[in-house]
């Protein structure tokens, strides 16, 4: 599993605060924002406080390419 660090504009970022019994705020690519609800089990958008069923989160948050060799650098690099 790797990362990348996002760009985010503090002024969108200032928008998004912790939430009690929520985790999160996590941004994503695109200007996508979500929470994770615990309790629920589930993601949350904040912008429309629905939840999110795991496919819509794997939609969402996976990466706009197919190409997977930005993940393999992870792998390529264990000893």
């Amino acid at each position: 599993m790797g990362y990348r660090i996002l760009n985010i504009d503090a002024e969108f970022k200032a928008n998004f605060t912790e939430r009690q019994g929520l985790e999160g705020p996590f941004f994503y690519d695109g200007n996508d924002v979500l929470y994770y609800d615990p309790r629920e089990g589930a993601y949350i958008d904040p912008r429309t406080d629905t939840y999110l069923t795991y496919d819509e989160y794997v939609s969402r948050t996976q990466p706009a390419t197919d190409d997977d060799s930005l993940m393999n650098i992870v792998y390529t690099n264990k000893d």
